[in-house]
């Protein structure tokens, strides 16, 4: 796995839900055509603006624990009570072709990106300027119950935990400032200089 003459990179953003990690991906997207941009499987329903194959492969869980036996997946996590996964043909054709490849995964599937793919995998965790901050988007996100916010911001803790694993940590106060900063690590192929070494 991962191994080819070509040395495609695989970007992995990582955040905590309600830091905004989908409008920074979709602003680094428009500015960036030549990044292929991994579509993820999930068994989670979709939300009101979602489409499928566009923005997630939307599957059953019966679909998607017979793709884990069938070795599908190069990376998969259950987040939330959903699973979520990256096919491996994906992966291995950005390797192959010596492409650029963005992921917005979770810090489980992230950390098996970065033990089957050390050598083209760059880690990218993108941080709300606080706690606090972070309560107040996911409240005004207006999808969660009261169970699932306490749940959310449990869950960003034990992330934060895990940051040190990555390779670069922005936090997301602007979205047009993170969405630069990641921009300048994906035009240098993750060979500027790292902030969390």
């Amino acid at each position: 796995m991962c191994k080819a003459k070509r040395e495609g990179k695989i970007f992995v953003i990582s955040a905590p839900s309600g830091t905004g990690k989908s409008t920074v991906v979709k602003y680094i997207m428009k500015k960036n055509p030549y990044i292929k941009r991994s579509i993820s499987y999930t068994t989670r329903f979709p939300r009101e603006d979602e489409v499928d194959k566009k923005d997630y492969f939307f599957i059953t869980p019966l679909e998607f624990k017979r793709k884990i036996k069938e070795g599908f997946f190069v990376e998969w996590a259950m987040v939330h009570g959903r699973y979520y996964g990256t096919s491996c043909s994906f992966i291995n054709e950005v390797i192959k072709n010596g492409k650029k490849a963005l992921l917005v995964i979770d810090v489980q599937g992230a950390l098996q990106i970065r033990r089957k793919c050390p050598r083209n995998s760059i880690l990218i965790f993108l941080l709300p300027p606080s706690l606090k901050e972070l309560g107040k988007r996911l409240k005004k996100r207006g999808t969660e119950t009261a169970k699932n916010f306490i749940q959310r911001l449990r869950t960003a803790k034990k992330e934060f935990h895990k940051i040190k694993y990555y390779d670069y940590l922005i936090v997301n106060d602007r979205i047009e400032g993170a969405a630069k900063e990641i921009k300048k690590i994906l035009d240098s192929g993750g060979k500027i200089g790292k902030n969390n070494s």
